[in-house]
């Protein structure tokens, strides 16, 4: 009822205006009852032609305006959405694809206006702290039609660097040709920050450390005794075992072949090592540093969300050294009771080691999962693993637990320091479960919280 008066006004224009051909749209209940849409475009017969008075053509655009209200919700949504997002063309090859659309927050987070951006290449945002190899492996993953999920130092329209963490997927066509990428970019600076104050602690802390030891070391005479004692404790068993071998030695080559002499230098020689054991073992449970303080906020966080962000900046690392990295998180939300910085702190420390602790081939598991009381994070890798013996010391300062990993690996040994008290500040724990060469499975609780 409420298209009448539009389709008596057409009605009325074709017949007082034969030239004239004008559409109208309407609606109209069909059999099944819905209503249905109907454009139609009509015209005045000529007055010779006994047909009547009007002509019309109809057609059903019920699902064209479904499609473009969707359409317009979807750019609705995306001008209106906190984070910027870029669209461009596909084109990769220099000077690059050009800006075809901007958001607000685009606009909001550089400091340009769209006319400005519209046009030009994301080249204009890239200063000389831009990664280039980032760009490089950004570019080769694109041309294979792969997401790419990475974090960057771009420039405002004023010079500023900021750090951005983007998204950028190929849009394909039915034939399955790439037309355009999306960029979906987020201006983590902040949180940068949080994380760089974190390490700057960490490192502060460490400094104070290593500054009341050296004070300790010089002050208490007591110490330097044991120390001077503990290298008596050493020297003699070794002296020991060597001259016990060098006996046994010389009385086999000179055909004298005493099994009771050789009996009782063997057991003298395992008990200068096991003596040797036990004093190399207090050597290592002498120092262990204390936990530094982070001031961290605990808030209902989506402990499978973070856990997806912080993957997928390890998808490219983990793809580049032939590893396998898979992410099991549920489709509804795991809250917990952390920091979201800290929480991003946490799980980077762990992928991380887990990338650089696993041979080519390797596999990661990386999943979240829920109990009663807490929400638990586990990383599993097929990594070098270690002596379960040397868990407890492996979250101390300095420390790397795998043998001679110090020679082959990079890495201050401060990673799992942070990570350790960024758990404990969020109430939370962390367990490892590892097997010397067989890889290791890092769980980390948090209190569970709702939303």
């Amino acid at each position: 009822p409420d298209d009448h008066p539009s389709v008596q006004d057409t009605l009325e224009t074709i017949v007082m205006n034969p030239d004239r051909r004008p559409t109208v749209e309407f609606r109209i209940r069909h059999a099944d009852g819905d209503w249905r849409i109907l454009e139609s475009r009509g015209r005045r017969l000529p007055e010779d032609v006994d047909l009547g008075t009007v002509i019309a053509v109809s057609r059903d655009i019920t699902e064209r305006r479904r499609l473009e209200e969707r359409v317009q919700l979807l750019a609705n949504a995306v001008e209106r959405a906190q984070t910027g997002v870029i669209i461009t063309g596909p084109n990769l090859t220099p000077p690059g694809p050009e800006i075809q659309y901007v958001n607000e927050a685009m606009t909001a987070m550089t400091g340009y206006d769209a006319d400005e951006l519209l046009g030009n290449t994301p080249r204009m945002l890239q200063g000389p702290d831009t990664s280039r190899e980032k760009l490089d492996r950004l570019k080769r993953r694109l041309s294979k039609g792969k997401t790419v999920v990475d974090e960057v130092i771009n420039y405002k329209k004023d010079g500023t660097p900021y750090h951005v963490r983007w998204r950028i997927a190929p849009i394909v066509n039915e034939e399955g040709d790439t037309t355009h990428f999306v960029s979906v970019q987020e201006d983590v600076t902040t949180e940068k920050k949080r994380e760089q104050e974190l390490e700057r602690r960490v490192n502060e802390r460490t400094r104070k450390l290593r500054a009341a030891r050296d004070e300790a070391e010089r002050a208490d005479r007591l110490k330097s005794a044991l120390l001077a004692n503990m290298s008596h404790e050493i020297r003699t068993p070794l002296t020991s075992i060597i001259g016990f071998a060098q006996s046994i030695g010389e009385t086999m080559e000179d055909g004298d072949r005493d099994p009771e002499m050789t009996a009782r230098f063997a057991g003298l020689i395992e008990k200068s090592g096991r003596r040797l054991l036990d004093t190399l073992g207090a050597v290592l449970n002498l120092s262990k540093l204390e936990a530094g303080e982070m001031d961290l906020a605990r808030e209902p966080v989506d402990a499978a969300q973070e856990l997806d962000d912080a993957a997928e900046l390890f998808e490219m690392e983990a793809e580049d050294a032939g590893l396998t990295l898979t992410v099991e998180t549920p489709d509804t939300p795991l809250w917990a009771w952390a920091d979201p910085d800290g929480l991003q702190v946490v799980l980077k420390n762990l992928l991380s080691n887990a990338v650089k602790f696993t041979d080519e081939g390797g596999e990661i598991d990386a999943r979240v999962r829920t109990g009663d009381d807490a929400v638990t994070i586990e990383i599993e890798d097929s990594g070098i693993g270690m002596h379960p013996e040397n868990v407890p010391g492996l979250f101390q300062a300095f420390k790397q637990a795998s043998e001679g990993v110090g020679r082959e690996y990079e890495g201050t040994g401060l990673g799992l320091a942070v990570t350790k008290e960024a758990v404990d500040q969020m109430n939370g724990s962390i367990d490892v479960e590892t097997e010397k060469g067989r890889g290791t499975c890092v769980a980390v609780r948090l209190p569970r919280a709702t939303e």
